[in-house]
């Protein structure tokens, strides 16, 4: 004669349940998605927007953007860069000041029209020149020639004539 044990029904009752959470846990993720950043991606949001990492970055897709906050990242608005490429170089490249001509005609050719300037703290303008006459040399607004002015030789300008 065999003898069979049983299990109580409320100990197989809770092996169960504990059984069921195990794989349940899996299944839905130790780490929830973000649903209010893939609801931001959707309908052509993606594309004002980027990653918190680089904000000046926007999305390839409407697609990576949803993963990015799957994964747990921040959306932030898309920052548009204003700035010229001159005025990207003085200032971030340079660490200068730039500022954007007056459009007002001077008596020589060598004075033309200022199309902006790069002021220097305290640099020596002539050793930039080989940086600074490409973007001077190709302006949309003329064609550009440079000068180191101020009686400190801290002073970039591009003019046209």
């Amino acid at each position: 004669m065999t003898i069979v044990q049983r299990m109580p029904r409320f100990l197989v009752a809770i092996v169960a349940v504990a059984l069921a959470l195990v794989l349940a846990i899996p299944l839905t993720g130790a780490k929830g998605g973000n649903s209010a950043v893939a609801k931001a991606c959707q309908k052509g949001g993606w594309q004002q927007l980027a990653s918190s990492d680089d904000p000046y970055t926007a999305f390839a897709s409407q697609d990576a953007c949803v993963s990015h906050g799957a994964q747990g990242g921040t959306v932030v608005p898309l920052i548009v860069e204003t700035r010229s490429a001159s005025q990207i170089q003085c200032e971030d490249d340079f660490d200068g000041a730039y500022t954007k001509g007056d459009g007002v005609a001077r008596g020589t050719v060598w004075d033309g029209i200022l199309l902006y300037r790069c002021t220097l703290p305290g640099a020596n303008a002539m050793s930039l020149m080989g940086a600074f006459s490409p973007l001077c040399f190709a302006t949309t607004e003329g064609v550009g020639i440079w000068r180191a002015s101020a009686a400190s030789g801290n002073v970039l300008e591009c003019l046209t004539y």
